[in-house]
């Protein structure tokens, strides 16, 4: 039985500056939820693959047209009629907070340092520094829920994965890589990038 419901309003794919990691912290917080009978909603701006993931993990999604931002998103908002609307689009506009809480909504921003951050209910910065909220620094990041395996720390390592999230501001990738060049060849590196980093072409032919 469906208890809540909860609007999640980010972006993600090939757009600069974005990557995937909005999509995908939401993408865990809806999976969490899940087993407490929260259904999700996502209203989103986005490449049809990464619509496609958040539908493959069961949530509704919702694709923002071309107009008014703002109009169309307390338009999906009145349909909806969510509990929580939690946006993760960094910076907010406090008009659009003090909209979207006229609804009825509780607000949640995460990363945000915008001036609407004073109309949100709750701000969680994790990954952003600054910000007037309690809820901010590293314990608040949201990470997938994982087994973790222990391993015996002499075993020789044999792969290593390498992954920078979907846009990679500073090239760590490139960085990464360089260093381990100096490794010994036996070992077998993993890179995955985003569809935002451009120079894939470039580290394929630098590292093979």
């Amino acid at each position: 039985m469906i208890s809540k419901k909860i609007l999640f309003r980010c972006d993600g794919g090939s757009i600069p500056e974005i990557g995937m990691g909005h999509v995908v912290r939401c993408l865990h917080l809806g999976e969490a939820l899940k087993r407490r009978h929260v259904q999700s909603v996502f209203l989103t701006r986005s490449t049809p693959e990464v619509t496609q993931l958040i539908r493959a993990g069961g949530h509704a999604c919702l694709d923002l047209q071309s107009g008014d931002e703002t109009t169309e998103v307390l338009d999906v908002i009145r349909n909806e009629k969510p509990d929580i609307v939690v946006w993760d689009r960094l910076d907010t506009d406090p008009d659009t907070c003090r909209a979207i809480k006229k609804l009825g909504a509780l607000l949640v921003t995460l990363d945000d340092q915008g001036e609407g951050q004073v109309e949100a209910d709750i701000t969680v910065n994790a990954m952003v520094f600054g910000g007037d909220t309690c809820y901010k620094g590293f314990e608040y990041v949201i990470l997938p829920d994982m087994k973790r395996d222990c391993r015996d720390p002499s075993r020789l390592v044999r792969r290593i994965f390498i992954s920078f999230g979907g846009y990679d501001h500073h090239d760590m990738t490139r960085k990464v890589l360089t260093s381990l060049r100096k490794l010994d060849g036996a070992v077998e590196l993993h890179v995955v990038v985003g569809l935002s980093y451009s120079d894939s072409v470039d580290l394929r032919t630098l590292f093979s």
